[in-house]
């Protein structure tokens, strides 16, 4: 077969011959596919004799796989054979840094393997393959991947050649699916055509002397629609090769637009367009070199005027700076010439977008000064050089300097000459201010063309200057001083706001004192005082807002004053009260001790009230303008407030409801917000409820006056009804659950006990499982306690036992746990009794033999049974039946119910009928 595909060839071979060939040699058919497969892994291993990959080879093997039929699985196996026997000839090499050829073999080993196995159309199955031949030589996937790609890649590179040359060889369709054969990735492949690309339009470049020729633009646009490049990365490599040689193109004719004398933008224009078309550039891709041509010259004019402003030549700054205007006015008339621009473009945004990068190559502080500089030799005498303010306003747009940075230029630069002859007409001593010395400082101002802005800050500035040597320090101006003031004013000027803003600044301290000395110690303001404090008010100037603001500063610090102490007074007044406990007069000690507490409080709403800090609300509330929230620890806010009301309950009559009254006040005062008033309030009447309720509960129950009391305490503190009711609740189920851990506590749990406990708690409204939640055991045991004493005083009779359903109602308990327990409770008792009958028997003690069947006879009632008892002895049954029949027959012959509780003992003692025994003997 060998010798047939090698005179054939292996496309000449197809698989009928080669089967009619293996049955002339008597193969099998299972051997057959056998040897097929061995046949491709002999081949696959004969191409590795070379490092050198061919592209027949892979034909080759494509076609003996397609021509036999192989499977994928067994075209995998295949390779993987001949992969394990490659690497163990070739390990060492594949071990070692050298290089050798047998690496070389492996890239060529790992791009056949790839280009067989990628027949599969299973995704799967061609992972799982790629992988175990992989791991044998220790590749990643990125590995396998780079390998594939270095053998591919040159025959892909020779093919992009041949479309180089002649563009329609190959066509796009052709040139994708070799890259699908041959295994490329998109990225490899975009890469590779864009270098090959570039690598032309460069060529054709050289070969015309930095132009293109027809058909050389002709050509290259064949090779994009071979190479499927896009019109935007085409554009993207002829821009990037052309920009040097037609920016070289506009540097010469900006340097011309610069420097000549006459008019020569026709002639430039004309070059640039014939330049742009035999470099095939688009209007876009021109606009943008010509822009960064531009902005390199604007930085270079820029930067040689730092230079020159550092070594301290000013003049030649100023030169390089009216360059800069002159080339920036003649481009902007350029580019609208071109038709670039477009007929709405405006000259400002030209500039910006010419020479933007001014702003990103220099510093803001770099930009001010060559504006100043500017400035400053554009000054003649006292005003701007005519000739120069146009140039000015364009430096201005050039450099992007704002116009608040402007004005301040401005003022730096011709600032000194008006501040100082404004000084000369208003300055210290200067009483008059005629006319005509306004109208020269108006034309002064016209010749330095300062701005309206700056000019009225120095005007304000000089007035303020005068008006602090009379009204400064806190010092009060004389009325003559007022008409001198006036005059300046209306001299200047000035504003109503600008004259307001000067007086605010100059004298609030003067005004601050006024009010500091009127207020005194005790922060309380007489009316003549305020009237006249009004009075200095309009005098100063000060605006009314600004003469509350300062006002309620100050008594916000005599507050903070009185806050303060009033603190402190509590703070020793609770340790003096906690001191006092361990001595012998602690109550009068702590009535002392918290006296100040009231008092300081109460000064605090006094003073607010006589210094007007509280403003009444249309709802009847008031609000205070002021507070010490923020000057004092909210907690030890909040502490005073809680204290004073503890006050407000310790106080009697009249004094009481005083202290009450004035208790929101205080908590505006304090700065307490609505949620931490109520919080308080809550929490403190939480405690007296709670309190109060215990304290009448362990001794009755509450009564209308503790009800009126009570809700005293809610409406006072204006407390939620709900949480009263749940108050009063949790305090009734605390007291019967404090009875029931006493009770429990005890050696022995009473009747007398469980009845009382019951009996509270239904008075309370409260179930004792449900309310208290009570355990079944503890319920249980109750339940015993009262049902025995019920049987045992005989309240429970056989034919009324409603007692027992009340009892079973009470306690909420299943019948069925009820039952269980009277069942055990009967056992338990005649068992009991009966033992203590044979007992008085013994001691010969016939009433108390009586008193215990009476007892036994009461609960066997209520279930007659036999009473188990192996401690009885059978003839002391019969004597205890004996004495008690006895007993009931000494009156005479018994009666029906005495004939029925016989008949119940005979039962319990496990005795029949004398008839009855007779009949049996």
């Amino acid at each position: 077969l060998a010798k047939l595909l090698s005179r054939k060839g292996v496309s000449g071979v197809k698989l009928d011959e080669a089967w009619q060939l293996a049955q002339s040699y008597g193969v099998r058919e299972s051997e057959f596919v056998g040897q097929l497969v061995s046949l491709y892994g002999t081949y696959l291993y004969a191409c590795l004799r070379s490092p050198t990959t061919k592209t027949a080879e892979l034909s080759d093997l494509l076609t003996l796989q397609r021509t036999f039929q192989l499977g994928f699985d067994a075209v995998g196996d295949a390779i993987f054979d001949v992969s394990g026997r490659f690497y163990s000839e070739q390990r060492a090499y594949f071990e070692s840094d050298e290089p050798h050829e047998a690496k070389q073999k492996l890239d060529k080993l790992v791009f056949l393997a790839d280009r067989a196995l990628s027949e599969d159309p299973s995704e799967e199955g061609f992972r799982y393959e790629r992988t175990r031949i992989s791991k044998k030589f220790g590749l990643s996937d990125k590995d396998w991947a780079e390998r594939v790609e270095r053998v591919a890649a040159p025959f892909y590179k020779e093919l992009l050649a041949s479309v180089s040359k002649d563009p329609s060889a190959v066509s796009a369709r052709d040139l994708a699916a070799v890259g699908d054969q041959l295994g490329l990735s998109e990225s490899t492949r975009v890469k590779m055509k864009m270098d090959e690309l570039r690598k032309a339009v460069s060529s054709a470049l050289e070969a015309s002397g930095t132009k293109f020729t027809a058909s050389q633009l002709e050509k290259l646009r064949g090779m994009c629609e071979s190479l499927a490049v896009s019109e935007e990365k085409y554009r993207q490599i002829v821009e990037t090769a052309v920009a040097p040689s037609y920016a070289a193109t506009v540097n010469d004719a900006f340097s011309v637009l610069e420097s000549s004398e006459t008019d020569e933008s026709a002639q430039l224009l004309g070059k640039l367009a014939v330049r742009q078309q035999e470099l095939d550039l688009t209007t876009p891709g021109a606009s943008k070199l010509e822009i960064g041509a531009a902005q390199q010259r604007a930085n270079s004019l820029v930067s040689g005027a730092i230079t020159s402003i550092r070594s301290q030549n000013t003049r030649e700054a100023a030169e390089q700076l009216t360059r800069l205007c002159t080339f920036a006015d003649r481009l902007v008339a350029f580019i609208k010439a071109s038709g670039k621009a477009g007929a709405a473009s405006e000259d400002a945004e030209l500039v910006k977008t010419y020479f933007g990068s001014i702003a990103s190559a220099t510093s803001a502080a770099e930009r001010n000064q060559l504006y100043r500089v500017f400035l400053l030799e554009s000054l003649d005498g006292r005003k701007v050089d005519p000739a120069k303010e146009g140039v000015l306003a364009r430096l201005r747009t050039v450099l992007g300097v704002s116009e608040a940075d402007s004005a301040a230029s401005y003022e730096e630069v011709a600032g000194p000459i008006y501040r100082g002859r404004l000084l000369e007409l208003v300055g210290a001593g200067v009483s008059d201010f005629p006319a005509s010395k306004g109208a020269e400082l108006k034309q002064l101002e016209e010749e330095l063309g300062l701005p309206e802005s700056v000019t009225l800050r120095m005007r304000a500035d000089a007035y303020k200057a005068r008006l602090a040597e009379k009204a400064g320090d806190g010092k009060i101006p004389s009325e003559a001083d007022d008409v001198v003031f006036e005059a300046m004013r209306s001299f200047l000027a000035l504003d109503a706001a600008t004259v307001e803003k000067v007086h605010v600044d100059v004298c609030s301290g003067a005004h601050l004192k006024s009010v500091q000395e009127v207020m005194g110690g005790s922060g309380i303001i007489l009316d003549e005082y305020r009237e006249g404090l009004e009075k200095l008010q309009a005098r100063l100037r000060i605006p009314d807002a600004v003469a509350e603001e300062i006002y309620l500063g100050e008594a916000r610090r005599k507050l903070k004053e009185m806050g303060g102490k009033a603190v402190t007074d509590m703070l020793d007044a609770m340790q003096k009260e906690a001191d006092s406990k361990k001595g012998d007069d602690a109550a009068k000690v702590a009535q002392e001790a918290r006296a100040g507490i009231t008092a300081e409080s109460t000064k605090l709403v006094d003073f607010a009230r006589q210094a007007d800090l509280l403003a009444a609300m249309p709802d009847g509330k008031e609000i205070a303008k002021v507070n010490l929230r923020g000057l004092i620890d909210p907690r030890s806010l909040k502490e005073l407030y809680r204290q004073y009301l503890v006050e407000c309950f310790q106080g009697q009559g009249e004094s009481s409801e005083r202290l009450f009254a004035q208790s929101d006040a205080l908590a505006q005062v304090l700065g307490l917000e609505a949620a931490e008033v109520r919080s308080i309030q809550t929490d403190l009447g939480s405690l007296i409820y709670r309190n109060y309720i215990s304290k009448v509960l362990n001794e009755r129950t509450l009564n209308d006056d503790d009800r009126d009391f009570l809700a005293s305490i809610q409406q006072a503190l204006g407390m939620d009804a709900a949480l009263c009711d749940r108050l009063l609740v949790d305090m009734k189920k605390m007291r019967v659950s404090t009875m029931v851990e006493q009770m429990f506590d005890g050696s022995k749990v009473s009747a007398d006990e469980v009845l009382h406990v019951r009996e509270t708690s239904e008075r309370f409204g409260l179930e004792l499982g449900v309310d208290l939640q009570l355990p079944q055991s503890r319920l249980v045991r109750m339940l015993r306690c009262e049902m025995e004493e019920a049987i045992e005083k005989g309240e429970v009779p056989p034919e009324d036992t409603s007692k027992l359903s009340e009892l079973q109602e009470a306690y909420q308990l299943p019948e069925a746990v009820v039952a269980k327990e009277l069942e055990a409770c009967i056992e338990r008792r005649c068992a009991g009794h009966l033992l203590q009958a044979a007992s008085a028997l013994r001691r010969n003690q016939p009433d108390a033999v009586l008193e215990e069947v009476d007892l036994l006879l009461r609960f066997n009632s209520l279930m007659p049974f036999k009473v188990k008892s192996s401690a009885v002895q059978p003839n002391e049954l019969q004597d205890i039946l004996m004495r008690y029949q006895s007993n009931i027959l000494k009156d005479g012959p018994a009666s029906d119910v005495a004939k029925a509780r016989m008949n119940v003992l005979r039962t319990a003692l496990g005795l029949e009928e004398p008839a009855e025994a007779a009949q049996q003997a």
